[in-house]
């Protein structure tokens, strides 16, 4: 799609990592199983897509769809664990009930989004033009996560909390307007862009109500007694169960294709 895409995804995954150093990296013995699987899967996606953008601009398309296939795995463990993560941020509330509120929405904003992308991805892996743009959008949609650990209290000190949340979904939304004035090789109604561009405007609105939604409270509280059910049941059999039926999945489009078609003779 773009000469530089593998640039971009390369930047991308720089600010995941630097928002990161100081929450987790520097802290790895004081996080959980959980967040250590969740960081693993969303390293591995994005050199995922720094690799297959470079395979594509080295025109090796053949390795460019055999290493796709890892993304049948890779995605549901990047999903199943941001789902078990935002259980544990609610369940523990070590933050203010409006923060955790405030976060949980952020969170959800960036899950929902990632999952669409991610399966239209796959969906329309035959029409490339497609396919490319919806992989370039999990990358963008999670950037709020390791932005708003850069914009943190030490380099905004004089600007209230939400103004700096405002300023990352801000960030993110110009990266969106750079992007479609860019993208000249799709019909603006019809790109992927587009779409999330405006998904994302509503959640940067929602945002800013969720903290103080009674409806979002309660809505939370029902989040955390399902997931509690779930989890009594062995939550590593569930997560393993996840990524067992997407990988069967694949696995039976992929007997399709290549079966050979019966004799007409």
């Amino acid at each position: 799609m773009y000469k530089n895409a593998n640039l971009f995804f390369f930047i991308s995954f720089l600010i995941v990592i630097a928002g990161f150093i100081p929450s987790y990296f520097l802290k790895l013995t004081s996080n959980g199983l959980a967040h250590h699987i969740h960081s693993l899967s969303a390293i591995l996606w994005y050199v995922l897509l720094i690799a297959q953008s470079t395979l594509i601009r080295q025109k090796k398309k053949e390795l460019h769809r055999a290493l796709g296939k890892a993304s049948f795995v890779l995605a549901p463990v990047v999903i199943a664990s941001a789902v078990h993560i935002m259980y544990v941020s609610q369940a523990d509330l070590k933050l203010s009930e409006f923060w955790a509120l405030t976060f949980f929405m952020i969170d959800h904003g960036m899950l929902l989004a990632f999952t669409f992308s991610c399966a239209l991805a796959i969906w329309f892996r035959k029409r490339v033009p497609l396919h490319a743009r919806y992989m370039a959008v999990t990358a963008i949609v999670v950037l709020p996560s390791p932005l708003s650990r850069l914009f943190d209290a030490d380099v905004f000190g004089d600007l209230s909390g939400m103004i700096r949340i405002n300023l990352i979904y801000i960030t993110v939304e110009l990266i969106f307007i750079a992007i479609l004035i860019k993208d000249k090789g799709i019909e603006l109604k019809k790109s992927p862009f587009f779409f999330f561009f405006l998904a994302f405007l509503a959640t940067h609105a929602l945002v800013n109500f969720a903290g103080n939604s009674a409806t979002w409270a309660n809505y939370s509280s029902l989040y955390v007694s399902i997931y509690s059910v779930i989890l009594s049941q062995n939550s590593i059999t569930w997560l393993a169960g996840i990524v067992l039926t997407f990988a069967l999945v694949y696995a039976f489009k992929l007997r399709g294709r290549t079966h050979p078609p019966k004799s007409t003779v």
